[in-house]
């Protein structure tokens, strides 16, 4: 209630499903990607987190070659992004029957950041950037490249206000594009900042 005193309320501590990679918190659930699927939890009293489903969604038996990187939630569909699978988008609106009900898969492999808004996703890859549309859920399409926009961190933040969006770098700070027209996405400018920035 109080930003400058901010205080824990309650946690949860879990150690299946490897590192977390990404968090959003949408209504009164928790999303969480960690290295080896997607945990859901119920917030509706954040003193006390309540897991409700740990779903595994890698296909070898490590995680080597498909750990998950990121993840973004719009309506309880969530898009899930893949070191080596691209893009895959889940129907969790049910949390005892989450159904793959869409994927991207051609240019996105790679994925370590994946951010949606309005009708667009932003996901970052090592050394590009991709936007898809993703108004039809079952089938997004790529719309534009952004060539050049390094990032080796799975925990870089893509930023987005209006027609702008914040790209962070490893070397060479945050660009923030203009995407008035998504399909030719235009550099505006450029923040040199110290050290990598990830947020």
């Amino acid at each position: 209630a109080d930003p400058s005193h901010p205080f824990r309320t309650g946690g949860y501590m879990s150690f299946e499903g490897g590192p977390t990679r990404g968090l959003v918190v949408e209504n009164d659930k928790l999303y969480i990607a960690d290295e080896w699927g997607v945990k859901i939890y119920s917030v509706e009293d954040p003193t006390i987190p309540v897991l409700l489903k740990q779903e595994t969604l890698m296909i070898d038996e490590y995680g080597y070659n498909d750990c998950t990187a990121d993840i973004a939630v719009r309506n309880g569909i969530a898009y899930l992004a893949f070191a080596k699978r691209g893009i895959e988008i889940y129907d969790l609106t049910d949390v005892n029957d989450i159904r793959l009900i869409g994927s991207c898969t051609e240019g996105c492999g790679g994925a370590t950041n994946i951010q949606c808004v309005s009708d667009l996703a932003y996901v970052k890859l090592s050394s590009d950037t991709v936007i898809l549309d993703i108004r039809d859920i079952m089938h997004p399409v790529r719309v534009a490249l952004v060539e050049g926009t390094s990032s080796t961190q799975f925990n870089y933040r893509v930023a987005a206000d209006g027609a702008l969006v914040l790209l962070p770098m490893d070397d060479d700070g945050v660009w923030i594009l203009d995407v008035s027209n998504p399909a030719e996405p235009v550099v505006a400018g450029l923040v040199n900042t110290p050290g990598i920035p990830v947020n």
